[in-house]
């Protein structure tokens, strides 16, 4: 079935955030359909990866005494496995595991066996927390499942943090997306791209940095643009840790990826795409 036709939206409470799903499709029966069976798959979802359920792989993992291991479904593995990416690429500035408690200094805290999809603690005190990616990865499933019902002209939203949208609707070029006041308003047409952000402005001070050696910063927000949900909820908590130049860094070498700082409420958002030579670390 070709996925043109009327947008349809749905909404469904998940997370701890409500996820909307727009869909351009000819038949409202066949999107709602669609929409049912990948919010149900989001519940799964949210039941593998939530530490505040008791028995979901994540709460399982946070159990484990040094050097034990346990089995964990692939959905989880591949959100863990592009967490630990997404600290390669910032040099630490984005962690699940900053609230572990270890018994001694580690690199790693934890280490994933791909033969056999396990997760094996190496010391005791393991805590990861998903917060930071979880809801973005679920909208890369989400578009997953989608593509097998031929649904590929779709946006998806969790809440006003992450959204990521496949191809664009039949009649435009992308779907309307961007962030800030209208002052300094930050407007793009999305298609096969991710956008997310962070900040204090809500829920305040939430945001860890457990490096030994950090910028002491704390942005008031930030934002990222990447190729999955899950990179971009990462990166825009990784940017909101990371100074300047870092993020330079990290864009020349990663260059489909975009940032944008705002230190504080009053001050400009800065495009690290437009403003190259600013430095707001002096």
């Amino acid at each position: 079935m070709k996925s043109e036709g009327q947008i349809h939206s749905f909404t469904h409470a998940a997370m701890n955030t409500e996820f909307e799903l727009s869909i351009a499709a000819k038949q409202a029966s066949y999107a709602k359909q669609a929409a049912t069976t990948t919010f149900r798959e989001l519940d799964r979802i949210e039941g593998l990866l939530s530490r505040y359920i008791e028995y979901s792989d994540i709460s399982r993992i946070n159990n484990l005494a040094g050097g034990a291991k346990t089995i964990i479904d692939p959905i989880t593995f591949h959100c863990l496995e592009q967490a630990q990416q997404v600290k390669r690429d910032t040099g630490g500035a984005f962690d699940i595991a900053y609230a572990s408690r270890p018994s001694k200094p580690l690199q790693q805290l934890f280490e994933l066996g791909h033969a056999d999809y396990t997760c094996r603690a190496l010391d005791g005190g393991l805590a990861i927390d998903l917060g930071g990616i979880g809801k973005g990865y679920a909208l890369d499933c989400m578009r997953e499942l989608l593509a097998d019902w031929e649904l590929e002209h779709i946006l998806l939203r969790a809440s006003h943090s992450t959204m990521l949208a496949a191809k664009p609707p039949p009649d435009g070029d992308g779907w309307e997306a961007g962030f800030g006041p209208s002052k300094d308003r930050h407007e793009f047409m999305l298609a096969n791209a991710a956008l997310s952000g962070s900040g204090i402005a809500v829920q305040g001070e939430h945001i860890a940095d457990t490096r030994p050696v950090s910028n002491g910063r704390k942005r008031y927000r930030a934002w990222a643009m990447s190729d999955s949900g899950a990179r971009a909820d990462a990166l825009s908590t990784a940017f909101m840790n990371m100074q300047s130049k870092a993020i330079r860094s990290y864009l020349q070498t990663h260059p489909r990826d975009r940032a944008w700082i705002q230190n504080t409420p009053e001050d400009k958002i800065i495009d690290f795409d437009t403003d190259p030579d600013f430095d707001l670390d002096l």
